[in-house]
């Protein structure tokens, strides 16, 4: 097994600067080896959760670290605000949920190509809440802190 690479938090002394990196899920059991996060604009909203300020990029993405290279990529551009994320126990799946009223969802991406898929619409659902953290377990049930509580889905959705 190879050794393990510490990667100096980069990201956040990057030009632009990052919003408000919130969830971190490392892909290395399996294949990937690597860091990924999101980073809504959560802690520039306003002062209560940390100090307004200006989006410097500009859209709310999901990132991916290379540990060999500490380069540092937005892999999933196409939500409103990526929160919670994680991955199958197979690493072949990424599910992401979307802090969006609008579009309540977790999102299923392909880690490979970057392809997503609405995994599962929570946005009819009662409650005020939208999606904020998700975890998977060892038989690939989906935990996803939702509108109304906690959610257990099923590997399919």
């Amino acid at each position: 097994m190879a050794p393990r690479v510490w990667v100096r938090p980069a990201p956040m002394a990057c030009a632009p600067r990052m919003d408000a990196v919130i969830a971190i899920e490392i892909a290395g059991n399996c294949t990937y080896d690597t860091i990924w996060f999101t980073d809504p604009t959560y802690g520039i909203d306003s002062d209560y959760e940390g100090n307004r300020a200006e989006s410097e990029i500009g859209a709310c993405h999901v990132y991916r670290v290379d540990p060999a290279t500490g380069t540092v990529e937005a892999a999933i551009t196409d939500m409103v605000r990526p929160n919670g994320l994680a991955f199958s126990p197979d690493e072949r799946w990424l599910y992401v949920g979307n802090w969006d009223f609008e579009r309540t969802v977790v999102m299923r991406y392909d880690p490979d190509t970057g392809e997503g898929e609405v995994f599962f619409d929570m946005t009819a659902a009662p409650g005020e809440e939208a999606i904020d953290g998700i975890k998977v377990d060892r038989d690939g049930r989906v935990y996803v802190s939702g509108p109304g509580g906690v959610w257990v889905l099923s590997p399919d959705g």
